[in-house]
């Protein structure tokens, strides 16, 4: 093994070449396309022209980098969300033109939590709110002036989104039925503290099997009764436990069927469950890694002409490539809605964010302890990767939640949880 991975280093970075067979005419494309990758140039270029050295400087990989006015920025120029349809302010780009999208944000270490939260829970507002609901919230969402959050999690649940004790009761008395009542308590909601409005799954009936007594709503945060915690990571992150006491919510703020709370669900997962924001950041430890052997020497040599740290990158550059891969078939599936795709994201999750954890371990050895220097700031991201791999493990469903799921949904084997 390391004999091949030596080989492989010399490909990568020593210029040696191998003649390979004519593999004839090749039907797969493993790239984005042509259209995304001219995509990604255009969005690269408002990056360039629009940030400014205070921005860059307010750069960071959490909520803490939020920009209100380049939020505004971004969707005055389509690159908020360019993937919405254009009855809804958007340029009905691909998957692929997104997922081009977000290798720029990483590239320029602008932060990739709002803009894609906001976009999800939109993206279920525009397919099961009630007209009134689409006519407030959405076109706040695509001027950038108003953002959303997830209330899924909670501390007694965590990634079984379905155990949720969360209540909703319907208010009595006079206008019975037009309002609800909601108490409870959410964790994990990032970006709460900045988010306008939060989809929140509740239990509206506790005499039915958990899954069929859900519903769901879109809240403003600014209603009373709703107030935050910080909760701060050892990603660097903030966090959020989100407190409803008696919060009076109406009933049009209801996102599909009373108890219909599984199907919403089903709808917004799918949206979730994939690894290429998580391959993003695993790709970007690796080049830093990688930045950071070639301009550092010991004993007198280049690290990168040292053999057992050549294996280690070498492999971790076969893992983002293989990662990669399956990130960009789940994301066809969902794209062309190909049969039996409901297992490819989870599955792109797991090994993404797994390998993420796991290489990064490895280059955090390697690089110590430059990885604590100011002035090192490749061996930097090193550090930063090994602290943010650990929770991507658990985000949009935990390793063990994933590998049921690839289980029922790609092997037809029976349900591993209750």
């Amino acid at each position: 093994m390391r004999d091949e991975l030596q080989c492989l280093a010399d490909r990568l970075w020593s210029g040696t070449t191998v003649p390979l067979p004519v593999p004839g005419d090749v039907p797969l494309q493993f790239g984005v396309g042509e259209a995304a990758e001219a995509f990604g140039a255009e969005v690269r270029a408002f990056f360039e022209m629009t940030l400014t050295p205070a921005l860059r400087a307010h750069a960071h990989h959490s909520v803490d980098g939020y920009d209100a006015g380049f939020n505004r920025q971004l969707a005055q120029a389509g690159l908020l969300f360019p993937n919405w349809p254009a009855e809804f302010g958007g340029r009905g780009k691909s998957p692929f033109d997104m997922a081009a999208l977000g290798e720029v944000f990483e590239d320029y270490g602008w932060q990739r939590i709002t803009t894609p939260v906001t976009n999800q829970v939109a993206q279920i507002v525009m397919r099961f709110a009630t007209d009134a609901v689409k006519q407030e919230a959405l076109p706040r969402f695509a001027s950038g002036e108003a953002l959303g959050c997830l209330g899924f999690s909670e501390p007694s649940s965590g990634s079984d989104v379905f155990a949720a004790r969360m209540r909703a009761v319907r208010e009595q008395g006079p206008g019975e039925g037009d309002h609800w009542i909601i108490d409870g308590q959410k964790i994990f909601t990032t970006a709460g503290n900045l988010a306008h409005y939060i989809f929140l799954l509740v239990r509206t009936n506790s005499d039915v099997p958990k899954h069929k007594g859900l519903s769901l709503f879109l809240v403003p945060m600014d209603l009373p009764g709703i107030s935050l915690q910080p909760v701060h990571t050892l990603q660097d992150e903030r966090t959020n436990i989100t407190f409803f006491d008696s919060v009076r919510v109406h009933d049009r703020y209801r996102i599909g069927a009373v108890d219909g709370g599984l199907d919403v669900m089903a709808a917004t997962l799918e949206l979730e469950h994939g690894g290429d924001q998580y391959r993003l950041s695993f790709r970007q430890m690796v080049r830093h890694a990688l930045t950071w052997s070639q301009r550092t020497q010991r004993d007198g040599l280049p690290l990168i002409e040292q053999s057992h740290i050549r294996a280690r990158l070498a492999q971790a550059s076969v893992h983002t490539a293989v990662a990669e891969v399956l990130c960009h078939r789940a994301i066809w599936g969902v794209h062309a809605q190909v049969p039996g795709r409901a297992a490819w994201g989870p599955m792109s999750k797991v090994f993404s964010t797994e390998m993420y954890w796991r290489d990064a371990n490895e280059l955090m050895e390697l690089a110590a302890p430059e990885t604590l220097f100011a002035d090192a700031p490749d061996a930097g991201v090193v550090e930063l990767g090994y602290r943010q791999s650990i929770g991507m493990t658990i985000y949009g469903g935990t390793s063990e939640v994933q590998r049921s799921l690839i289980a029922e949904q790609g092997l037809g084997l029976p349900r591993s949880r209750s």
